[in-house]
């Protein structure tokens, strides 16, 4: 697991485009000496889920990268989260690279609020990625991601 998520920490920054910056309170790396630390720097986790979350695609520039970064490397050393990565994410994530680390970090923010729960983890996840994507006006089109929101529209109008 900690293979394959370097493995998409290292593509993240391969395909990264150079876009404005905006600001996010992080420690400059290496971000976490030990254990200890991992477990004590929750608010500056939370922040950074926010900012993953909530910045549009293709903003944020080396901020989103420096924040995605931090987050990979806290959610590959703590035990307070378990992130599950499928196919249907990767697969996702192709046209716009910014969603996988978005996904992670609601994932993880659920868990956070929630305690495990891999279900409603995931629906949050998913719930995050189409949300971002619906709302970032420089996204990538990607007619899996437009079809899913198709299908989101017909579900929330039958309400």
């Amino acid at each position: 697991m900690k293979l394959f998520i370097g493995s998409l920490f290292c593509m993240l920054f391969i395909f990264s485009f150079a876009f404005p910056q905006t600001k996010i309170d992080l420690p400059p790396p290496p971000f976490f000496e030990n254990e200890e630390e991992l477990e004590t720097c929750e608010p500056e986790v939370k922040a950074c889920i926010d900012y993953l979350i909530t910045t549009p695609l293709g903003e944020g520039g080396d901020t989103r990268k420096i924040a995605t970064e931090f987050f990979i490397t806290w959610a590959n050393g703590t035990s307070k989260t378990r992130i599950v990565l499928g196919t249907s994410i990767a697969r996702l994530s192709i046209k716009n690279q910014e969603l996988l680390p978005t996904y992670m970090a609601a994932w993880a923010k659920y868990e956070l609020e929630h305690g495990r729960d891999p279900a409603n983890a995931r629906h949050a996840a998913m719930t995050a990625v189409m949300n971002l994507y619906k709302e970032s006006p420089n996204r990538q089109e990607d007619p899996a991601l437009e079809t899913m929101l198709k299908k989101m529209k017909k579900e929330t109008a039958k309400f």
